[in-house]
């Protein structure tokens, strides 16, 4: 995964999500969840409320209240955990 973990091994498949605050993280993915985030990345335009549904984690920058994508800058931080978009909903951003 690389700083500030180093490197990393693992005796299962997974994704390496690199979120847009920053941080990566590792999910651990059965080849069924593995097959519905590449539906939703090789559509024409990805769906980042796909993502969503998938795992909260792949597209914290979605708010599901607005249905909107923000980006780092738009969102209010109380911690490294919850975040507040322009309009006012507050979500858990990172776990």
């Amino acid at each position: 995964m690389g700083p500030p973990l180093g490197e990393q091994a693992y005796d299962w498949d997974g994704v390496i999500v690199d979120f847009w605050f920053g941080s990566t993280c590792w999910r651990r993915l059965d080849p069924a969840r593995w097959a519905r985030i590449e539906q939703v990345l090789a559509a024409g335009q990805p769906d980042p409320a796909g993502l969503h549904q998938i795992d909260w984690e792949l597209a914290g920058y979605w708010c599901r209240d607005c249905r909107r994508c923000y980006c780092r800058g738009d969102w209010q931080f109380y911690d490294y955990t919850d975040g507040v978009c322009p309009a006012g909903h507050r979500h858990m951003i990172d776990d």
